[in-house]
């Protein structure tokens, strides 16, 4: 079974979050309707990546999405790999820094790349790297446990 992260997910945390609404007024919601989510760039704190045994690869969780997916912000050094994986629904990626090599095909930074559901892909750090990623639905990794 392979393993899926997004929705109820133990590898994605929030971090001191402002929730607003839009005339400023700050307040606690539970049902998030007309709603602004800050995360302040000194308050998203990098951690271990969610898939075991990935080296020189930190994740951020910046917020999880209804639908089980997540956005967050991705580092990868130089030389470091992201094993062949997928995706129950679409992904979209966005290079801030650096570059990757993904599928035979470089993106760089300013680049924007969509992988469709199910579609594999494998990513391998040219540069150091960072990376705005959203995730609809969650991932897939061959032969790890759900």
């Amino acid at each position: 079974m392979p393993l899926r992260f997004g929705g109820v997910n133990p590898y994605v945390y929030i971090y001191d979050i402002i929730v607003f609404d839009i005339d400023g007024k700050t307040r606690n919601t539970q049902n998030g309707a007309d709603i602004v989510q800050l995360n302040k760039h000194e308050s998203i704190e990098f951690g271990a990546f969610p898939i075991p045994g990935v080296e020189n690869v930190t994740f951020a969780g910046l917020t999880e999405h209804p639908d089980g997916g997540f956005t967050a912000m991705v580092e990868m050094k130089k030389g470091s790999e992201i094993p062949e994986h997928g995706h129950q629904n679409f992904e979209e990626t966005y290079v801030i820094s650096g570059a990757v090599e993904c599928g035979g095909v470089l993106i760089e930074t300013g680049d924007y790349v969509r992988v469709d559901a199910e579609e594999t892909h494998s990513l391998r750090a040219i540069k150091d790297t960072k990376m705005f990623v959203v995730v609809h639905k969650g991932v897939i990794v061959d032969g790890m446990p759900d």
